[in-house]
């Protein structure tokens, strides 16, 4: 995360930035290399299960101290916890509803031994570390445009929204909540802390997740804020924490009845701890939300990298994907993450940065359209957001967006008759075609994001002095098109590039996303 402090205000700063309104904006600016606009790190390796019949030339305190034992059956677990002296382990905190232990080990060669009892366990592993994703560099904030105090309209949430959420209920797994902030005031809140047996809220972080999902204040209402909120402290006051105490955190949301878990956080380590927990929230058919990173790599953190979890990415006020969001499998949808308006400590808001905001909006948009749709089951709601996303840059499933841009707005009037909404959604260069030499062949696509077919549009594209008119016709609801342009740069790294689709015979519902200047830096 990266936050910009406003101190002692919970007045919203007004600021002009308004969605897709690309003609009356600077031009956007974006570097495209074969990385396709991601900061060049290295995809960080992950560490393989440690054979622990070796365990004897181990002597780190750091991974005999806290170890998880994985046991095939309550009663194997319930035997072995019977005497855990006698098998060299000093007990930390037992698991039971996925007959899982978190230990010690103080006696290396009893430990070994009782790898062969009938009930020992059947999967031994490190604790792994979990944390708040780690802030963006500041270098890559310059050159994305913030949300300011208009995410919430950016995404289309409904002004009138004050009973979303309403028998809806969401735990957020972070530092804790501070429900007396003066942005929370009134909402419904449980608090837990799984860290100790006294809740101590040690960081804003969560307070800045609850603030997005069920604000209560005017000019920083959440996108469900008559949703209950369980409040589970799983990080300490660094924003650090481990892969046994958010596992137990998953099991408390569910057992107390939550129907979205909101997890903004993560490691670069998976754990089958943490992966038999999302399994009983599956079970429970509870829905877990979570953020890619913060790192630029071509990896999710875990959990959201896992199947049954949503990875939620991050894009600026311009539409696109942004620098710091880690990409790859897992990624589900996006949604805002550059300087969004949030609450914060001491009564404060803040400007918040990162995929950890992104994953709120996600998390918010789906307890307010479950609250809306009852009868519908969590899979039907997920679809919903999937189908009603907005397109961005690389037409079609992309492993930078998922399925698209959040877009409640066309979640909510899916079923409405008479939109219209021919959309620029962006350029797209694929990464081989930039490492080669001459021409290189670029998309310009559109969407139609109303509700009703286009018969008729016209798409003009201007670049490199040069204006070329496409006609466009009998595109459905949520369909894309594009066109295919050719770009020669010679010794010239830098295009200029602007387009405006407009619809023929009908009038534009939303206009505002019909152009889009842009400058795109070529490696």
């Amino acid at each position: 995360m990266s936050v910009v402090l406003l101190k002692n205000s919970c007045e919203e700063k007004k600021e002009s930035f308004a969605r897709d309104s690309f003609q009356d904006s600077p031009e956007d600016k974006v570097e495209w290399s074969s990385n396709i606009n991601k900061t060049t790190k290295q995809t960080e390796g992950f560490k393989e299960d440690i054979d622990w019949f070796n365990l004897s030339g181990i002597n780190e305190d750091s991974i005999l101290g806290d170890i998880l034992l994985i046991f095939d059956s309550k009663s194997d677990l319930d035997n072995y916890l019977k005497q855990p002296n006698l098998y060299g382990v000093q007990l930390i905190d037992p698991l039971p509803s996925i007959n899982a232990v978190r230990a010690k080990v103080v006696d290396i060669d009893k430990f070994l031994a009782s790898q062969s009892l009938e009930f020992g366990p059947s999967k031994v592993d490190r604790n792994v570390k979990f944390n708040s994703p780690s802030p963006p560099e500041q270098r890559v904030l310059e050159q994305e445009k913030p949300f300011a105090g208009e995410a919430m309209n950016w995404i289309g949430a409904n002004p009138d929204r004050i009973n979303r959420g309403e028998d809806i209920c969401v735990a957020i797994l972070d530092t804790g909540v501070d429900s007396k902030h003066p942005v929370l005031n009134g909402l419904s809140v449980k608090h837990f802390s799984m860290l100790s047996d006294q809740i101590n809220i040690s960081s804003a972080h969560g307070t800045s997740m609850a603030s997005i999902i069920s604000g209560q204040a005017e000019g920083s209402l959440g996108l469900a804020p008559a949703a209950e909120i369980i409040s589970i402290q799983v990080l300490d006051e660094q924003g650090e924490g481990d892969a046994f105490t958010v596992a137990k955190g998953i099991i408390k949301a569910v057992d107390e009845g939550a129907d979205i878990i909101n997890l903004s956080l993560g490691g670069m380590e998976k754990s089958r701890v943490l992966e038999n927990a999302i399994d009983y929230a599956k079970e429970k058919e509870v829905i877990l939300v979570s953020a890619s990173g913060n790192d630029g790599l071509s990896a999710l953190a875990y959990p959201a990298r896992y199947e049954d979890v949503i990875g939620v990415s991050s894009i600026d006020a311009n539409g696109r994907v942004s620098s710091f969001s880690n990409y790859g499998n897992g990624v589900d949808i996006a949604a805002p993450g550059v300087g969004v308006l949030t609450a914060w400590d001491n009564d404060d808001l803040a400007y918040f940065s990162g995929t950890s905001v992104s994953s709120a909006f996600v998390t918010g948009a789906l307890a307010s359209e479950m609250s809306r749709n009852p009868l519908l089951s969590r899979e039907e709601v997920l679809s919903l957001l999937y189908e009603n996303a907005d397109e961005t840059e690389k037409p079609g499933f992309d492993r930078w967006t998922g399925n698209g841009i959040l877009n409640i707005r066309r979640v909510e009037q899916r079923e409405k008759s008479g939109i219209y909404d021919a959309a620029l959604v962006g350029y797209y260069f694929e990464p081989e075609n930039l490492t080669s030499l001459g021409t290189k062949p670029f998309l310009v696509s559109v969407q139609n994001q109303g509700t009703e077919w286009i018969q008729n549009m016209n798409l003009k594209v201007n670049y490199k002095g040069l204006e070329k008119t496409f006609r466009l016709g009998n595109v459905k609801p949520g369909e894309v098109k594009s066109e295919t342009l050719y770009f020669d740069n010679g010794n010239k790294k830098e295009l200029r590039v602007s387009a405006q689709v407009d619809i023929q015979g009908m009038k534009d519902s939303y206009p505002q996303n019909n152009s889009r200047k842009s400058v795109l830096m070529l490696p």
